[in-house]
């Protein structure tokens, strides 16, 4: 009886907000989207459904997704003050239309395969906080040419990529209206536009060179950060198909990195506008935007070279002994 009260209770919250001439189902326990369908409070969704992941005020709920074929309208996760969680592992997941992540509740996707598709907007953090999406595996497909991905639409979100395949047909913007961040150390990420601090601030954050980026227009705003991790391995470049244009800040970290000259950003079609802040590791490091490219060199100083030499040194003569 308790169980029917709460999904009463949150069908009345959907209500208020949800998505308008959609059929409107609920997840309320933990278990597989579709092997445990009875979870769903009026059925599993279907093409024609809206999908809502969330326990209700203070809750946590979670679903595995594992097969394929599982489909909704739209999809929201988090969405009555309590918090939703989705671990897709395998198997595919379409959302037709919309996907909130973080609507009116604490939003999580954590995805290490399978293909995920979403058919007009995505938004991380739509208008509550603390909401993440994370890919180590599989593919997240925006497919819309006329709408896009969003990071921190009204609020904060975080967008954290070690593997896998994201892929915006259109926009893709970091810092809507919120605090966005969008985190990548691997795998590969393809957009359209990438818009780096719109009405929000945005922070784009790039570690080491395992990750592959290519878009077809690059712009940052005055509110929007790019960050480069430089490791012993270097950097990941942004391959930019069209033209750039810079603005906000750029934050160098050296993270190991050995000397030489990295390129941060290429741009086929060139690059316009520069950074009203730069903040880089020390004064042995440099950087230049010129037609095409923007980079970073690092030219240690004699002393500087003398301690690297030295750590160096120290450290083969601990793995002699």
């Amino acid at each position: 009886m308790r169980k029917v009260k709460i999904t009463i209770c949150i069908l009345i919250a959907i209500l208020s907000f949800g998505n308008s001439g959609w059929a409107s189902t609920v997840w309320t326990g933990t278990g597989d989207w579709s092997l445990d369908s009875s979870n769903w409070s009026n059925g599993e969704p279907t093409s024609g459904d809206s999908a809502y992941i969330d326990g209700g005020a203070s809750a946590s709920n979670f679903v595995t997704i594992t097969q394929s074929g599982e489909v909704c309208a739209n999809l929201s996760v988090g969405i009555n003050k309590g918090t939703g969680t989705i671990n897709m592992t395998s198997g595919s997941l379409a959302v037709g239309v919309d996907e909130y992540i973080g609507r009116k509740g604490v939003g999580h996707i954590n995805q290490s395969g399978g293909e995920h598709t979403v058919g007009q907007h995505w938004y991380l953090g739509f208008s509550y906080s603390g909401s993440t999406y994370n890919l180590s595996g599989g593919t997240l497909n925006i497919t819309s040419n006329d709408y896009g991905a969003y990071i921190a639409w009204g609020v904060d979100g975080i967008f954290t990529q070690t593997g896998g395949t994201f892929i915006s047909e259109n926009y893709f913007v970091v810092g809507q209206s919120g605090s966005g961040i969008y985190d990548i150390s691997g795998g590969t990420c393809t957009a359209d536009k990438a818009l780096v601090g719109n009405n929000g601030t945005g922070l784009l954050k790039i570690t080491g060179d395992d990750a592959t980026i290519n878009v077809e227009h690059y712009t940052q705003n005055d509110k929007g950060t790019l960050e480069s991790v430089i490791d012993a391995d270097g950097i990941s470049t942004i391959n930019v198909l069209n033209e750039a244009t810079l603005g906000g800040a750029l934050t160098i970290v050296d993270s190991g990195a050995a000397p030489g000259t990295y390129t941060i950003l290429s741009a086929v079609g060139g690059i316009s506008g520069s950074f009203s802040a730069v903040n880089l590791p020390s004064s042995d490091w440099s950087y230049n935007i010129g037609a095409n490219d923007l980079t970073v060199t690092f030219v240690p100083e004699p002393a500087t070279i003398g301690l690297i030499a030295f750590g160096l040194a120290g450290l083969l003569r601990r793995r002699r002994a």
